[in-house]
């Protein structure tokens, strides 16, 4: 069949066109324009061993080193059989197969691959195949028999150690086998395992070494967003990050609280948290906004808080109050609670304010202690296990900001942290007596 195919070399600045060539001929002319385009570090060493992983920041062209070697190598070898293993097979199939920088994306994929979507499996003319598991059925890896295996975002995945071991176990086919991993990394026992493997080969590798095939709109909001921050020292730098001395949460605290089978119907009271800033400009402080939920033990007293959600930004009034409207609805919840010391009687103005009809509840708490002595009991309740985080993307930020502020030193406003807390103290009802109307004073304790 006679094919054309048309590749920018960003490093060279030009196009260059193929035309009228067979399927072979256009395999190897892209495949060499890969090798030629694709860093040093994207490429696999020469003795590839069993573990091959790639820890990097977002936008390092993970996902399409992965693509290329798995294209390249079912392409080229007939009969193989390789492993595809994403956090769940929705990732698989939108990242790593179908994706911008997915294996049907990829230069060394040529036209004869079938993608299966029922068997969950890619196949080449050739005979090899790619088929999809998740992380999440581990044992449906069991029986199988594969040469290599590409494993995404390992760091993210639930029992991720048990799944590795499965899919070690049947890698069994062939002469060689290799694993690759590819992902930003997290402080955890996954990542642990991974790195600590022996005879590994581990390649470090940050977003910008990837700056010149990445958009400007793309480099300028990462930097906004994580450039100086401890996130993006995880996010852009990859660095496995240790705990903040002198921080109320430590990431063994927050380990703990990964949620398994949670129904959000079993929920007896939800409320939403609210903190606002007096501002909204670029260097201004941010409206703490999070959504917690209780369900009570009417025995043992052994109550369960559910952190949901953490839509926390720079936002004006009119913006915020948008927000937690729709959140008040989002979650049917229960109330909506601020602090009054600052900007109390402007909270419920803002959400209830021609917006009478939605019967929005709103309780403001009266501070008279210091933000850490506020923290004491909720921190208890995270050390009891008795705090869970959903896994949830919205959380990433709340979380870094509870691992990282440090009563008395750190330089920013922990509103997120003000916001949870003054939802979950709500949730209790301990320490709070009623004033006048509406309103609640925290006690000291």
């Amino acid at each position: 069949m006679k094919m054309a195919l048309l590749i920018q070399n960003k490093k060279k600045d030009k196009i260059k066109q193929i035309t009228e060539i067979s399927d072979i001929e256009l395999y190897k002319k892209a495949n060499k324009i890969w090798k030629v385009m694709a860093r040093p570090d994207q490429l696999p060493p020469d003795n590839l061993p069993l573990f091959w992983v790639i820890m990097a920041g977002r936008g390092f062209g993970k996902t399409r080193t992965g693509a290329e070697w798995i294209a390249n190598l079912c392409s080229t070898t007939p009969g193989l059989h390789v492993a595809l293993v994403a956090k769940t097979p929705f990732e698989a199939r939108t990242v790593m197969i179908q994706g911008d920088s997915g294996i049907l994306n990829a230069f060394s994929n040529y036209c004869d691959v079938e993608y299966n979507t029922s068997l969950r499996q890619l196949t080449w003319a050739n005979g090899s195949k790619a088929t999809i598991y998740s992380s999440e059925v581990p044992d449906n890896i069991r029986g199988h028999e594969h040469d290599y295996a590409w494993c995404d975002e390992v760091a993210s995945w639930r029992d991720a150690i048990y799944v590795i071991k499965m899919l070690i176990l049947s890698m069994r086919r062939g002469e060689k086998q290799s694993i690759l991993f590819t992902f930003t990394p997290k402080r955890n026992e996954a990542t642990k395992y991974v790195l600590g493997r022996e005879g590994a080969h581990i390649v470090r590798g940050s977003t910008y070494d990837n700056i010149d095939n990445l958009p400007e709109q793309f480099i300028s909001e990462i930097k906004l967003e994580y450039e100086g921050t401890r996130l993006g020292q995880q996010e852009i730098y990859a660095e496995v990050l240790d705990d903040v001395e002198g921080a109320l949460w430590t990431q063994e605290m927050l380990l703990q609280t990964r949620l398994r089978g949670f129904n959000i119907s079993d929920l007896d009271k939800i409320i939403i948290g609210v903190d606002p800033a007096l501002t909204a400009k670029e260097m201004s402080d941010e409206t703490g906004i999070v959504v917690v939920g209780v369900q009570y033990d009417p025995y043992e007293k052994n109550h369960k808080y559910y952190v949901l959600e953490d839509a926390s930004g720079r936002h004006t009034p009119e913006q915020w109050g948008n927000m937690v409207r729709s959140l008040y609805g989002k979650y049917s919840a229960y109330e909506v609670v601020g602090e009054t010391n600052v900007g109390g009687e402007m909270i419920e103005s803002v959400i209830t304010d021609n917006h009478r009809h939605l019967n929005i509840q709103y309780r403001g708490i009266y501070s008279s202690s210091s933000k850490a002595s506020r923290c004491a009991p909720i921190i208890s309740l995270y050390q009891q296990g008795r705090v869970k985080h959903p896994e949830n993307e919205k959380l990433s930020k709340l979380e870094e900001q509870m691992l990282e502020w440090v009563p008395g030193e750190s330089r920013f406003s922990p509103d997120r942290i003000d916001a949870l807390v003054m939802a979950i103290t709500a949730l209790r009802g301990e320490g709070l007596e009623r004033s006048r109307a509406g309103v609640v004073n925290l006690k000291k304790r």
